[in-house]
């Protein structure tokens, strides 16, 4: 009986504060001047195929690097043990001269331990017989650098 009547107690004192509502949440700063255009096509950035050559599941771009065989891509769309493939400047279609297969997969240690969302990315390294170079291919890759001050004007593309 006196267990019953401390939970009841319990229950009597905690009530109320569960029917509160939480406090409104800041609003988050909004860019004043967003917009969506369509740009030209850019053979930097392209598809990302996973497990044969007919899933597109992700995008991916080419990066600036030493020996031009460098992609960025989201950590997500890369699976251990399955082929992927890579098409700079993916339009509608491709043929299979146009698929550099991903060699290598390099992922941060956040991704690897725990999925953290904020290294959800994966350079990969990738190759195709006869092509010296993803990055020649594509006519050039991005250069990594670093993030862009706050309230910076930055172009996504994608």
């Amino acid at each position: 009986m006196r267990i019953a009547m401390v939970g009841l107690a319990v229950l009597l004192v905690l009530a109320p504060g569960c029917s509160r509502t939480a406090p409104p949440r800041q609003a988050e700063a909004v860019a004043p001047d967003v917009s969506a255009v369509s740009v030209p096509p850019d053979r930097r950035i392209g598809a990302v195929f996973l497990g044969n050559q007919s899933l597109h599941t992700c995008t991916g771009s080419v990066l600036d690097s030493r020996d031009g065989n460098l992609i960025m891509t989201a950590a997500h769309c890369i699976a251990d043990g399955i082929d992927t493939y890579f098409v700079p400047g993916f339009a509608d279609d491709a043929d299979s001269e146009q698929f550099w297969h991903l060699d290598a997969v390099y992922l941060d240690p956040r991704w690897i331990s725990d999925q953290d969302p904020i290294a959800d990315y994966a350079i990969a390294r990738v190759s195709r017989a006869g092509d010296a170079s993803v990055e020649s291919a594509a006519g050039g890759g991005f250069v990594l650098g670093p993030a862009p001050h706050p309230g910076a004007a930055i172009t996504v593309t994608g």
